[in-house]
């Protein structure tokens, strides 16, 4: 991006896309999928009475992409950079330590007096490094404290996000930023896509959704379903484990036992790369969700299960059962023989029971639209502007 001289404009609500941007194609999930669902349905709520900015790390600067299409990419190498007026408000979907330079937006933060709203989704690697990779806890510790100084409010993802704020700042000895709360949204995707469900046609399963990291907990499932086959509980010509999601770190361990495992090698599968039709396909399809994090600062999959109506096991870590209320059935993720008996259970029951089970999940949970979520979040970070 070439630099050029900043341009001032009329408008004082800015609302960064920076990370929209490097998710505007593809299948997206957790941190992309919030940034892409909100942002696209910003313009309808503010109108024409905020800019969607970028920020590019060549030059350190933000730039302007209008009002209208964050996905729109900027077709010019010469557009000049913002200088926001004296007293603007920048709203940001957060994670700034991976998509710009945040020493350099907390520098424009303090020269303009910017009042900065960020999205906040989780504390965990700062407050448990042992669920991240090597060092990057320490890294995260460092970021929170940094941003403490220039957030002027937090927009959390669940209450459980907002008690961490404070928990890190009382182990820092900083004050937190002032924080609001808003859900996030879990509208189950159209579409269909029949053929993926060849491998399982005929089978009974259980489903994971989730980036396979150590933090989300594969493992526990993993060992609770490879014990129900050892002991002839679950049957290998019938059931099925499905993990769907991408192969994150720190779990190769885990990999070479699905595939090793004579147990395991054919009743547990792996998808990753699968678009929006193909998850919501897997979904329906699935006589059993599973949600077995360690913690979350929300627990997107588990809300989108619910939406589709399904039977949930989850984790009571974190924001799980804020997400799940009354309708989840809840374990302690370090409890394998618990995810033994109720996965054996729910694999083994009879379709009238999935089926009287689903209609009171149907009955009983109320999901959160994207529209919903995107509303509570235009309302945030507006308020109080003239």
């Amino acid at each position: 991006m070439a630099r050029s001289a900043p341009r001032a404009v009329p408008r004082r609500l800015f609302v960064d896309v920076t990370g929209v941007l490097e998710h505007q194609t593809g299948p997206v999930s957790g941190v992309g999928r919030v940034e892409r669902e909100i942002s696209t349905r910003l313009p309808s709520l503010l109108g024409r009475d905020f800019e969607f900015v970028f920020f590019d790390r060549s030059s350190g600067e933000f730039y302007p992409l209008g009002s209208r299409n964050p996905l729109s990419r900027p077709t010019s190498d010469n557009l000049q950079a913002i200088e926001f007026p004296t007293g603007s408000r920048l709203a940001t979907f957060g994670l700034e330590c991976n998509n710009k330079d945040y020493h350099r937006l907390l520098d424009l933060v303090r020269q303009r007096e910017i009042e900065l709203f960020s999205v906040v989704y989780d504390l965990t690697g700062a407050l448990d490094p042992q669920l991240t990779i090597p060092g990057y806890g320490e890294f995260l510790r460092g970021f929170f404290a940094d941003m403490f100084s220039g957030v002027s409010r937090y927009i959390a993802i669940s209450e459980h996000t907002k008690r961490q704020l404070s928990v890190f700042a009382d182990q820092e000895l900083l004050n937190p930023p002032q924080c609001d709360v808003f859900c996030l949204g879990c509208d189950p995707p159209a579409g269909n896509a029949k053929s993926l469900l060849k491998p399982l046609q005929g089978k009974r399963y259980a489903l994971l959704v989730s980036t396979v990291e150590v933090r989300k907990n594969h493992y526990a499932v993993y060992r609770a379903f490879d014990r129900a086959l050892a002991e002839g509980r679950l049957d290998p010509a019938i059931h099925r484990l499905v993990f769907a999601g991408k192969v994150g770190w720190g779990v190769s361990d885990l990999i070479d036992l699905m595939r090793t495992n004579p147990r395991t090698a054919d009743a547990v599968l792996l998808f990753e790369g699968l678009d929006d039709a193909s998850v919501g396909a897997l979904y329906r399809g699935a006589d059993l969700c599973l949600m077995p994090s360690y913690d979350e600062g929300y627990g997107l999959p588990l809300a989108e299960a619910l939406a589709h109506g399904k039977v949930c096991l989850s984790s009571n870590a974190g924001a799980l059962p804020e997400v799940g209320g009354d309708v989840v059935e809840y374990l302690d993720p370090l409890d394998i023989l618990g995810w033994r008996e109720r996965m054996v259970h729910w694999l083994t029951a009879t379709p009238k029971a999935i089926a009287a089970r689903e209609a009171q999940v149907r009955k009983r949970h109320r999901p959160v639209s994207w529209d919903d979520s995107a509303t509570r979040f235009a309302s945030l970070i507006s308020a109080g502007m003239a």
